[in-house]
């Protein structure tokens, strides 16, 4: 975003940049090949930040972003953005196919979309799971979500118990087999040195080539996200199963609906025997 920023205004200092060429650039940006919501959340939102900051430091005198706008246009929603069963059974049928797991991605389309499933968590939060993070705490197996395995939103670690059913199927081996190692990649061993070309996280690429794989056993629906839906549906299925919304926005990491609600967070024992409450996917 910065090397094209530097491209558009060559020889240009930030604090040559007026408004009216900021929003003028920023209105170039949207194509038909790059929306207005990308635009508005990724190119705003960084050239905003990073000139605000050079604000707050006296390195630059004014924000020219600081008042531009990317109007972006009511997004149709085509579907609900949860799986349909047959569309959850497909996946979760074709995960358990899956016998030989050496390799991070066969480990990631066995185990992930069961995490998903039963955690309701953000696919970024399961891909980037070490061994390490598997914890037993007050008799209870536990995923600590956690900073320290990559980013997490908010920067706030939580602990998601475990569901019996994913235990039943030999997840404790096979973390125990993988040891305290990242658990559906593997870490990257070359230094990269130019900042502006380094490459997705290889938990993001593991993220991506699942979704592909789930479009390619035929849930392949442009308007539903592949990996992004198993949190809709666990939404879906857990209040269906009248587990409470403060129970269910702890455990998925979403943000209190009221002030009151983050006052205090659930304990560990309310949070498991919710989960136990959360119906078994049956896919035979």
């Amino acid at each position: 975003m910065f090397n094209a920023l530097t491209q558009d205004f060559p020889n240009r200092p930030a604090s040559t940049i007026k408004p009216e060429e900021a929003q003028e650039w920023l209105d170039k940006l949207v194509t038909e090949g790059r929306g207005a919501g990308t635009v508005r959340k990724t190119w705003l939102g960084a050239t905003k930040a990073v000139c605000r900051w050079g604000v707050r430091r006296k390195l630059v005198p004014h924000n020219p972003f600081a008042e531009a706008v990317v109007d972006v246009p009511r997004r149709k929603q085509h579907r609900p953005k949860w799986f349909y069963p047959h569309e959850w059974r497909t996946i979760l049928k074709a995960a358990n196919a899956i016998s030989d797991t050496t390799t991070p991605d066969s480990a990631a389309r066995r185990w992930v979309p069961w995490l998903l499933a039963y955690t309701g968590a953000r696919p970024a939060e399961i891909t980037q799971l070490r061994g390490v993070d598997l914890e037993r705490m007050e008799d209870i197996w536990t995923l600590n979500l956690t900073p320290a395995a990559g980013t997490i939103k908010g920067g706030s670690a939580r602990r998601v118990p475990l569901h019996s059913h994913v235990i039943e199927q030999g997840f404790l081996e096979f973390v125990r087999d993988r040891g305290e190692a990242p658990l559906f990649y593997r870490p990257r061993t070359n230094q990269i040195d130019e900042p502006s070309k380094v490459p997705k996280s290889p938990a993001a690429q593991v993220r991506q080539r699942l979704a592909d794989w789930v479009r390619e056993i035929g849930v392949d629906d442009e308007h539903l996200s592949p990996n992004r839906a198993w949190r809709h549906t666990f939404k879906l299925i857990g209040s269906r199963a009248e587990i409470s919304d403060s129970l269910l926005d702890y455990i998925c990491g979403h943000a209190p609906a009221t002030e009151g609600r983050r006052y205090g967070a659930p304990d560990l024992k309310d949070m498991a025997r919710a989960i136990e409450r959360f119906p078994r996917y049956e896919i035979t």
